[in-house]
């Protein structure tokens, strides 16, 4: 629904409860398990959303 108002938001899920199979069910663009994962995912959607917007 997020995407439907909005296409070109990121979503990026993780944590302890979720997993890569549940972030690709949702379609989410990024996936961590660790915080420490997060950061560089989230580097990753933030370069891939600039290539995007060229």
């Amino acid at each position: 629904m997020i995407k439907e108002k909005n296409p070109d938001v990121a979503i990026m899920l993780g944590g302890a409860r979720v997993t890569r199979d549940v972030a690709n069910l949702f379609g989410a663009d990024g996936y961590a398990e660790l915080a420490g994962n997060a950061v560089s995912e989230g580097i990753k959607i933030i370069g891939r959303l600039r290539e995007m917007r060229k």
